[in-house]
């Protein structure tokens, strides 16, 4: 059974707690959860889920579900849901403008395995003995992408930034 609605969700979860009372035997839901845009700058989940993303692309978003369904029962007018989002907006600009002048102290959040190592003492280091033009090209060959190949613009543009 695929669930493509909130009412469709309300179906599967139903069906399967009656299954479970009346069979007494337990009941497995096969959920796929994703994060729309990955989780973090680097992580573009088109690239390890094409297919997948690409439906992905032609959901509504959960949030613009939930609008919907809470303008259709009645739970909240669309002023109200202005409203809310303009709070929010409000909230993360403050905090985000709020963030350039926050200053943290390293102290603030070191522990004793970050203190070990916080001060290296250059002269104590031992010497690989690699060439540091060898340790170099080595990292420009790792940051630079085959040329007869046709990659992804952002994938491109990551190793343009490492190079």
């Amino acid at each position: 059974m695929n669930a493509d609605s909130l009412e469709d969700v309300e179906k599967v979860f139903k069906a399967a707690a009656k299954y479970r009372q009346k069979f007494n035997q337990d009941v497995v839901i096969d959920l796929i959860g994703y994060r729309k845009m990955g989780h973090n700058e680097l992580d573009q989940p088109s690239f390890t889920q094409p297919l997948m993303y690409q439906q992905v692309a032609k959901m509504t978003p959960v949030a613009r579900i939930y609008e919907q369904e809470a303008l259709r029962k009645g739970f909240i007018d669309q002023a109200g849901i202005d409203a809310m989002k303009q709070t929010i907006r409000d909230t993360l600009e403050s905090a985000y403008l709020n963030s350039k002048n926050t200053e943290y102290k390293s102290e603030d959040w070191m522990n004793e395995e970050w203190a070990a190592i916080k001060e290296v003492d250059v002269k104590k280091q031992i010497m690989s003995g690699v060439d540091v033009s060898r340790v170099r090209e080595t990292g420009r060959q790792i940051a630079t992408l085959p040329q007869d190949e046709n990659f992804h613009k952002l994938v491109a543009k990551i190793f343009e930034q490492r190079l």
